[in-house]
C-alpha cells in the first residue's frame, strides 16, 4: 500500500512555478529548499537584516534544512524521522509554500 503513496507525484507551487515530484524525502527538501529561497528573495523580504529575529530564524532554518539534506546525500540518514517530516511540512508552511490539490 505505501508503494502506491510513493508511486504517485505530488504538485507543488513554488513562486509562479508548478512542480511535480514523487514522495522521496530527498526531493520534499529540495522543494522546501527551493521555497525559502524564493521567499528570501522576494521583494518583501529580502530588506530583512539578517541580525533581525525573522533573519536570524530564517538561519536557523536554512541551517537546519541544509544539515537534514546533507544527511541523506551522504547516506548518514536513508529517510527523515516523523518529527522531522513535521517540521520540514512546518517550515513549507511558514516560508509561503502551497501543495497543489490534483
Amino acid at each position: 500500500m505505501h508503494d502506491l503513496l510513493d508511486a504517485q507525484p505530488h504538485r507543488y507551487k513554488v513562486g509562479e512555478v508548478d512542480l511535480e515530484v514523487n514522495h522521496s524525502h530527498e526531493n520534499k527538501l529540495r522543494i522546501l529548499k527551493m521555497q525559502m529561497d524564493n521567499w528570501s528573495s522576494s521583494s518583501n523580504n529580502s530588506r530583512v537584516p539578517l541580525d533581525s529575529p525573522i533573519g536570524r530564524q530564517y538561519d536557523a532554518d536554512m541551517k537546519r534544512t541544509d544539515h537534514l539534506f546533507g544527511m541523506l546525500k551522504t547516506g548518514v540518514a536513508k529517510n527523515l524521522t516523523k518529527d522531522e517530516m513535521r517540521e520540514m511540512n512546518t517550515l513549507f508552511k511558514r516560508y509561503g509554500g502551497i501543495r497543489k490539490k490534483k
